[in-house]
């Protein structure tokens, strides 16, 4: 790997990775391991999520999912997804801290180590609930004016 002069430290590049990290705050970034429970929470996380880091690490990634997925497999079935293709993606509900559903669109993607050992995965997630509602509105006006034209 070839170190760019900038980083002086391995302790200075993961310093800028997590300033990039957390700086993302339109965006959920979850780490999770093995275990399928949670190892690094970023501040979009806590935004769109509403757990803060400390509440949730530790916890089963099936936290964020609505139960009915939960129950359907569906977060094991991102990962078998993730395995095989190298990420999954999903536009689906997940569940707040406080029980409130939102549509998001993600990307679970393997994290492997240098010598491509399976580590975890990275789940990477974007609120688009607004984006969504406002595409149904959309669908409704246009059905109204096609259902007008035609009388």
């Amino acid at each position: 790997m070839i170190m760019n002069p900038f980083f002086n430290s391995s302790r200075a590049r993961e310093r800028f990775l997590e300033a990039i990290l957390q700086s993302a705050i339109e965006y959920a970034i979850i780490s999770v391991d093995l275990d399928h429970r949670v190892t690094t929470w970023n501040e979009g996380a806590r935004r769109i999520l509403g757990w803060d880091e400390a509440e949730v690490i530790g916890e089963p990634i099936g936290v964020i999912f609505t139960p009915a997925d939960r129950e359907t497999g569906v977060p094991l079935r991102e990962m078998t997804a993730a395995l095989a293709e190298g990420h999954a993606d999903d536009e689906r509900w997940h569940i707040r801290k406080d029980g409130s559903l939102f549509w998001a669109s993600g990307q679970l993607m393997a994290l492997r180590s240098d010598d491509g050992e399976l580590e975890g995965f990275l789940k990477i997630l974007r609120d688009r609930t607004e984006q969504r509602e406002n595409e149904q509105r959309q669908r409704v006006l246009m059905h109204e004016l096609s259902h007008r034209i035609k009388n």
